[in-house]
């Protein structure tokens, strides 16, 4: 294992990016969650307490307006008393019996028994009374006598609401005075409603006109026309509506502490919660990441040598089973890229020898040329059954062979095509084996006599260049026997196909080496060329068909030749 100070700064990059990875997407989300539930809850509480705080002040103006309407009869009742009426008319000033002591000024002595009665009626709803003529001017005050206020109740129900009502003739509804009252707060405003939904709000009582409290207040009246404000540390909201009968405008305060503390202090603990999760998670993020990141390291430097040209490079499969993958694959991958560059060198050595071999076979046709015409000349002065002159045209036609075979070899390796015509495939069979017998005869082994076809099998093919094709395959079948074993041929003949098989006994194939003995220059052999196969399949694909190997060690050697039969004519 290669480790340098390239691949530590690589391990910590990459450590560091699986960092920022799990902080970003688990630990930030989760915090920016955790932070928009922590508001969404206040927001939630805020809403709760403001629709609380809404539905008690909405309530209490209902309220209050339903005791105004009642009390307001008994106010036109005092208002329209008959000596109210003659005393509002005249303009005089009168007195009222108040039931329970006289009222400052002109009250005393004045008027009869209705107005007294009326007053009485008016008990805990109104403690003063004026009587104002059309000028404003002051004709009777009706004062009930102060009591003693123990409790916060009383000093809310004592607190004076102003009200003004005028006052009609009958008759006519001519305006001839105002009636204004001072009414309790507790009559418009029941006790009950002091303690509404929301604990400890605060009611507040404003007269309409100039903004005055009416009510007595434990904090800054100005506080009330805002929406929200801060008072002794909590914040309070505000509700806020406006009646004209009796012309009042209400507000209520609500704190929020009792209803967001809660809430804040879920809060602060998933925070914490949320802080020690992060903790262990970063904790376990560089445990697990430090021996991901070092064999991720070792593959990103093995990946740079590869890209330097150092093919051979390998890295142990070892660690997760995600980075034994990775680690196998790169592994297939660089044996892959070194079998396709050695394939691609191979090629170019094919191509180069290709150009090679075009080059010899020019130079070995001039010769061969030159011989013929030698021969020719020699065979025109010997006689017809002369020994010399069977030999002279044997070997004229063996030159003949040879330069039509070196001819399409060169048209093979410079387009890959052949010129297809219908033919016997047992003519250029018969030339192979008849040139291949010596060889065989020179190992002490046996070629059987294939030639047992009854008629000619057709097929579309080129004579030379299939006769080269069979001799190659007859000339293996000979290196691989040794004296008293034997090869044959044998043709099958099917719809699609006309099948050409060579076998042999001889000593077989690996595996191994019966996958590579088509590639170009392999040989087993130390005299071999390594082209004779090559140049057979090469020869078949030209031909539209096959070449197929079947062998194991100690079984023998079938190569089988598939081929296109002829199209029959009618």
């Amino acid at each position: 294992m290669i480790w340098h100070k390239g691949g530590a700064r690589r391990s910590w990059r990459l450590r560091t990016d699986f960092f920022l990875v799990v902080f970003l997407g688990a630990v930030l989300p989760l915090g920016l969650v955790g932070f928009w539930l922590t508001r969404s809850t206040q927001r939630s509480a805020e809403a709760y307490v403001r629709t609380r705080t809404e539905a008690a002040l909405e309530d209490m103006a209902r309220r209050a307006r339903v005791n105004w309407e009642m009390h307001r009869s008994g106010l036109l009742s005092l208002a329209e008393a008959e000596e109210v009426v003659e005393a509002l008319v005249s303009g005089r000033r009168f007195g009222a019996d108040t039931g329970g002591g006289s009222g400052a000024g002109p009250s005393a002595g004045a008027g009869g028994g209705a107005v007294a009665m009326a007053w009485e009626r008016m008990e805990g709803v109104a403690d003063r009374a004026l009587f104002r003529s059309r000028e404003g001017d002051v004709l009777a005050e009706l004062v009930r006598p102060s009591r003693p206020q123990p409790g916060l109740g009383e000093a809310f129900g004592a607190s004076p609401i102003p009200v003004s009502l005028p006052v009609h003739l009958p008759g006519t509804g001519e305006h001839i005075g105002t009636l204004e009252a001072f009414l309790r707060a507790d009559a418009i405003i029941p006790l009950d409603l002091l303690a509404p939904g929301v604990s400890g709000s605060v009611l507040a009582l404003f007269e309409p006109r100039d903004g005055r409290p009416l009510l007595p207040l434990s904090m800054e009246p100005g506080v009330f026309a805002r929406d929200r404000f801060l008072w002794e540390g909590d914040t309070w909201l505000v509700a806020r509506r406006q009646s004209h009968e009796p012309p009042l405008v209400l507000a209520l305060a609500a704190p929020m502490g009792d209803f967001t503390e809660p809430f804040a202090e879920a809060g602060r603990s998933g925070v914490l919660a949320l802080l020690a999760v992060t903790l262990v998670v970063l904790f376990l993020t560089g445990v697990v990441s430090q021996g991901l990141t070092r064999h991720l390291g070792i593959l990103a430097g093995a990946a740079d040598d590869v890209a330097a040209g150092r093919l051979e490079r390998e890295v142990e499969e070892r660690g997760p089973d995600e980075v034994r993958r990775v680690a196998g694959a790169f592994n297939h991958m660089t044996a892959s890229l070194q079998e396709t560059l050695a394939r691609l060198s191979h090629q170019e050595a094919l191509a180069a020898m290709g150009e090679l071999a075009a080059s010899l076979a020019h130079e070995v046709r001039n010769p061969l040329t030159a011989i013929r015409i030698d021969l020719e000349r020699a065979s025109e002065g010997l006689g017809e059954g002369e020994p010399a002159a069977r030999l002279v045209r044997r070997s004229l036609r063996d030159i003949e062979r040879l330069d039509a075979s070196v001819g399409d070899a060169l048209r093979l390796a410079r387009s890959g095509r052949v010129i297809l015509k219908e033919m016997d495939v047992g003519v250029p069979l018969r030339r192979a084996v008849a040139a291949a017998l010596p060889r065989f005869s020179g190992r002490g082994a046996t070629l059987e006599d294939p030639f047992g076809l009854e008629e000619p099998v057709m097929v579309m093919g080129d004579a030379h260049s299939l006769e080269h094709l069979f001799l190659n395959l007859l000339l293996n079948a000979a290196e691989a026997l040794r004296s008293g074993q034997e090869a044959g041929v044998r043709v099958r003949t099917t719809p699609a196909q006309v099948l050409v098989a060579v076998f042999d006994t001889g000593e077989g194939m690996t595996p191994e080496v019966r996958d590579r003995v088509l590639e170009p220059f392999f040989s087993t052999k130390d005299e071999g060329t390594g082209l004779g196969l090559p140049m057979a399949h090469r020869i078949a694909l030209a031909h539209g068909g096959s070449l197929e190997i079947e062998s194991s060690p100690g079984r023998g050697t079938t190569v089988t030749v598939a081929l296109r039969p002829a199209t029959v004519r009618t």
